[in-house]
């Protein structure tokens, strides 16, 4: 769930251009544009509020927790990063279509990835105990706990690396290049 967030979230979506270039000559944004100069923080915004939103939807989270198998919380991940991740490169690295509608676009697939983020994570996190058998020991789901953790800062930090490297590597020169006609 994190490392398919953290590679494409905060800094391809935030370092993307929200505004045409002011000459054609230029494929990049014009940074005296406040839309581009808050850009990154709408970004950031967007998808903080997203995130909230996925882990309050008490209904549908005790749904998910209920009925949904780890092997289909894990499909439902895949199946997000599948389709969320190549529409966010296309807004963003390089950018595939105009400033004006790539924004939008931009920002919903940017909503969507928080929302499923938030969502999923929580209901990954309220099954965890529910998946031991119920005359398991204190101690043994102590370590489960852990062991959830552990997993959850891999993500994390796995994410974090993958972004990293993309950004050195493969998508180096095309993060922030607007769309030219």
């Amino acid at each position: 769930c994190f490392l398919a967030t953290l590679s494409v979230w905060p800094v391809i979506p935030g370092l993307s251009c929200a505004v045409p270039p002011s000459s054609s000559s230029s494929s990049k944004p014009d940074r005296s544009s406040a839309l581009q100069s808050w850009w990154f923080d709408l970004v950031l915004f967007t998808f903080n509020f997203s995130d909230f939103l996925g882990k309050c939807m008490q209904s549908s989270l005790q749904w998910g927790a209920r009925t949904l198998s780890p092997r289909t919380q894990l499909l439902l991940a895949l199946l997000r990063a599948v389709v969320l991740v190549p529409v966010i490169l296309a807004c963003s690295a390089p950018q595939l279509f105009d400033p004006r509608l790539a924004r939008w676009v931009n920002l919903s697939a940017v909503f969507i990835l928080g929302l499923t983020n938030g969502w999923l994570s929580t209901v990954c996190f309220m099954r965890a105990p529910k998946a031991l058998p119920p005359d398991t020991p204190n101690a043994v789901a102590e370590q489960a706990s852990s062991v959830m953790v552990i997993g959850l800062f891999l993500g994390i930090s796995m994410g974090c690396l993958v972004a990293d490297q993309l950004g050195k590597t493969a998508l180096k020169g095309h993060i922030g290049v607007c769309f030219v006609p």
